[in-house]
């Protein structure tokens, strides 16, 4: 009843700007998303029970509601996309992935803040707000969370190295693989980051001496020795795939939320970083994702020769389904 309620009451009106439909999300459309994973998490318990009364009213109800969120996340796609287009992709300064270290790291380390950095593959926007919720005893009444927009395409191989200082005057230059068909990451300087090691090499290289990178999993067992070597670095870099991993295999299917655990192991991590002095502590992501259910078609873009997951690097190709851009405007 609650996402049913959501839904009816969205307002699916065109945006003038892609800033303006960011906005409408942040106050308070995101709740659908939210709603539509616990709603999933419910029904597909359901599924693994024997036969109840009613199971056939149950059924319709059921694809009837997945039916009426897909209209609404499509809706929604084809309008950003339109409005992305008409801004030729223009990147909103303030929210671009690329910006993030210059303006959210950086100060923290020139003013000799001990900084704790958290990425988090694959947090999404409402998953934040459940867990901006579970810290909100460090906010001191501040909102903890903001948006951010990912990089095109959004895939861990451009995101987490967006979120690196490789940002030149805006700009970002690509790496690609042999074919031209892969990107692998970007340049920043002489240097290219790709993977964590070159990541982390980076991050040293900005702000001028050695950071660690450790697992969420191996800083939270850390104690004695490792610890204090986690610790002692100026930056600290923690990083986890499990919600990524748990969304690609679809682990909801037997209505547990297996999300709730990775982000209370988050709030275990910051007070286990506010005891060892860190002042200043991120937790980010790379990009979101769509949890599917039985509504979900394939879309023309996974024909294309050469397309990977959410994208292809291939001649200019439009439609219904499609839309494409200039690497220039990216």
């Amino acid at each position: 009843a609650q996402l049913g309620k959501e839904l009816r009451n969205a307002v699916l009106a065109s945006s003038s700007s892609s800033r303006g439909a960011i906005d409408v999300y942040v106050a308070g459309e995101w709740r659908i998303d939210k709603l539509h994973r616990e709603y999933k998490l419910l029904t597909n318990s359901l599924n693994t029970q024997s036969y109840f009364p009613d199971i056939a009213d149950y059924y319709t109800i059921r694809n009837s509601m997945n039916r009426l969120y897909r209209s609404w996340a499509d809706a929604r796609a084809h309008s950003w996309n339109e409005l992305c287009e008409g801004e030729r992709f223009a990147v909103v300064p303030e929210l671009a992935q690329r910006g993030f270290f210059s303006r959210s790291v950086l100060p923290h380390i020139k003013a000799g803040r001990k900084t704790a950095l958290v990425l988090v593959d694959a947090l999404r926007y409402e998953l934040g707000e459940d867990l901006a919720e579970l810290l909100a005893d460090y906010s001191n009444g501040g909102k903890l969370l903001s948006a951010m927009l990912a990089e095109l395409p959004t895939i861990t191989a451009v995101g987490m190295t967006a979120l690196m200082p490789v940002e030149n005057a805006g700009m970002l230059d690509p790496v690609f693989d042999k074919s031209g068909k892969k990107i692998l990451g970007f340049r920043s300087g002489e240097r290219q980051v790709s993977d964590p090691k070159s990541r982390l090499a980076s991050l040293s290289d900005a702000v001028g001496t050695s950071c660690e990178w450790v697992s969420l999993k191996d800083f939270l067992d850390a104690s004695d020795k490792p610890l204090k070597k986690y610790v002692a670095s100026s930056l600290l870099v923690i990083t986890t795939r499990k919600i990524d991993t748990q969304g690609e295999n679809d682990d909801e299917d037997f209505g547990i939320d297996y999300f709730q655990p990775v982000l209370a192991r988050l709030r275990e991590a910051v007070e286990k970083l506010r005891s060892c002095g860190f002042e200043r502590i991120l937790i980010t992501s790379d990009h979101g994702f769509l949890i599917g259910d039985d509504t979900v078609e394939n879309a023309v873009g996974s024909r294309i020769e050469g397309a990977e997951r959410r994208h292809a690097f291939d001649i200019p190709r439009n439609g219904d389904r499609l839309c494409s851009v200039l690497l220039a405007d990216l």
